[in-house]
């Protein structure tokens, strides 16, 4: 946070004049720099983004989105120092047909393009650069019907400062329109809000992240529409070569018939040959998903899904090339 600087305003008067003047001594004055210094020797650090204020307690419960059943193979391929280029094949889902998709991705110090293509026909492509503290990204997606027609267009403009982060997004698709900002309080605390102008009217979120070492805890409100999610993550273990976190979370969200809310636990562990990862919420369905390193350029994949209300079950295999 810039410190505030004071500044000793004198007007002059009848007696300046006439009278001698005499030399003024200078105040002691503690500005809010100095205070800030002194309280946080180490600084205060850019939070990040507003959105992403529980990615980091809400990252094991991605896993869900990670699901997948059939087989699946992936083969990733480094062109060039800069260049990255993967083929991706799966069959044999329930939940899609077979699919092949091809991504490339290039990447320079500060500029990041990544595109992907489906045989669906549809194209999707990411732009990303960095002009010193601010940010400038870009989302498209054109494709059937009309591979001429823009489906997704998401324009983002994003100001990294020393302590606090500010952005504003347009997004064509749903005309929507959404600037949020984020503070570093303390070291270990981050505040903000995030307003949303759209076609349905205008929500303003809160949210705020307390990180430490050991345990991080985030909440989002959204009062208007009676939203709120809570997460903690206890980092059980971090070292260089193992790493173990178990996360918890809370939702409360509107649904068809009222208020819904959801609970979840999940755990994640990391390590040089591989990671798992299992998320168990309150409606008795477990995600999990194992990967392997069988050999530094080759990883198996295991994704299984129960759901036992409805006595449903998913299992997927995939393997992962890279050269």
């Amino acid at each position: 946070m810039s410190g505030i600087d004071d500044f000793n305003l004198h007007f002059p008067g009848e007696s300046d004049i006439f009278e001698e003047k005499k030399p003024v001594k200078s105040a002691n004055v503690v500005s809010t720099k100095t205070i800030l210094s002194f309280l946080f020797p180490d600084g205060l650090k850019t939070p990040g983004k507003f959105e992403d204020v529980s990615s980091q307690t809400t990252a094991v419960f991605r896993t869900e989105m990670e699901i997948f059943d059939g087989m699946k193979v992936e083969y990733t391929r480094t062109a060039s120092q800069y260049l990255q280029i993967q083929h991706a094949l799966s069959m044999g889902s329930s939940m899609e047909p077979a699919s092949y998709s091809f991504n490339s991705a290039f990447a320079k110090e500060k500029t990041l393009l990544h595109a992907r293509w489906g045989d669906n026909g549809i194209l999707f492509a990411r732009f990303r650069h960095q002009f010193d503290k601010l940010i400038l990204n870009a989302q498209a997606q054109a494709g059937s019907p009309n591979p001429k027609v823009l489906t997704l267009l998401v324009v983002e403009g994003e100001y990294k400062g020393s302590d606090s982060n500010v952005s504003m997004s347009f997004n064509r698709q749903n005309q929507m329109v959404t600037l949020s900002y984020l503070q570093s309080i303390t070291p270990k605390l981050s505040l903000g809000s995030e307003l949303t102008k759209h076609s349905q009217g205008t929500a303003l979120a809160f949210g705020g992240l307390w990180n430490t070492p050991k345990w991080a805890f985030s909440a989002q409100v959204v009062p208007a529409s009676l939203y709120l999610q809570v997460a903690y993550l206890r980092k059980a273990m971090q070292t260089k070569t193992c790493m173990v976190n178990l996360s918890t979370q809370f939702v409360l969200q509107p649904g068809e018939q009222g208020l819904d809310t959801v609970a979840q636990i999940g755990a994640e562990m990391r390590n040089l040959k591989g990671s798992v990862r299992t998320v168990i919420d309150s409606s008795a369905r477990i995600y999990s998903v194992f990967e392997e390193k069988l050999d530094p350029n080759l990883s198996l994949l295991l994704s299984t899904f129960i759901d036992y209300p409805s006595s449903t079950y998913k299992i997927g295999l995939g393997l992962n090339f890279q050269s």
